[in-house]
């Protein structure tokens, strides 16, 4: 977990380190290697007493395939969380991601250095403490989400989100656009292979409220490399 430190109230400064700290964090995040081709395996979804065991496989292309489910939304979830998994492990470079961007630093919290991105929608931005991305807040389709990450998972090509929030959020009043989400995501190595893969995650669709029954569990199990 990441420590709680003081706020500093940093006034807003322009800079050629703010992008130099923001790079390096966003180098940091763990991203396939060059030779990834896919794999496979089993798949469960849980919720409540309930389990679905289907057959899964996702290509390099990051296009997930389910087998052996008959309930199509149940296999939407699936693959909604194999392909979402998949396409933020992406190697894409800092520049063409964000080359066009003005960055400049604001305050500071517990959640480390705000990255705000000066001609971009206002309320956009970042947070960056220990050469991690630890808030992303976005608007997509006019909404906000706004994502934080509480603890992470080392490797030696970067880290990877291991506790996480998410909630959606109406841009003009910033009232809550649905329930607030946690996630923990567990991992493991394919065989043969240098790429770590999403072994397990649980959604708690209710944080506030914690009833046991918002709660999902997706597991990848035999894994192997296609």
């Amino acid at each position: 977990m990441f420590n709680i430190i003081k706020s500093s109230n940093l006034l807003p400064t322009k800079g050629i380190d703010c992008p130099k700290e923001f790079r390096s964090a966003y180098q940091n995040r763990y991203t396939w290697s060059s030779n990834f081709r896919g794999y496979k395996g089993k798949c469960d979804y849980c919720i409540g007493t309930n389990i679905y065991t289907g057959i899964f496989s996702i290509s390099n292309d990051f296009k997930p395939i389910i087998i052996g489910l008959q309930d199509l939304d149940i296999v939407k979830l699936i693959q909604s969380q194999l392909f979402e998994f998949a396409i933020h492990r992406v190697r894409r470079s800092f520049d063409d991601i964000h080359g066009n961007k003005i960055f400049k630093f604001g305050d500071e919290n517990e959640y480390g250095k705000k990255i705000l991105l000066e001609n971009m929608n206002s309320q956009d931005h970042y947070r960056i403490k220990d050469n991690v991305i630890t808030k992303v807040e976005r608007t997509i389709h006019n909404k906000i989400v706004v994502v934080y990450t509480n603890s992470i998972v080392k490797t030696n090509s970067g880290y990877l989100g291991h506790e996480y929030t998410s909630q959606y959020k109406d841009p003009s009043s910033r009232l809550d656009l649905g329930p607030l989400k946690s996630y923990k995501d567990n991992f493991e190595k394919l065989s043969n292979s240098d790429d770590l893969v999403l072994s397990e995650r649980i959604i708690n669709k209710n944080v506030i409220n914690k009833d046991s029954g918002d709660i999902e569990t997706y597991k990848f199990y035999n894994l192997e490399n296609i």
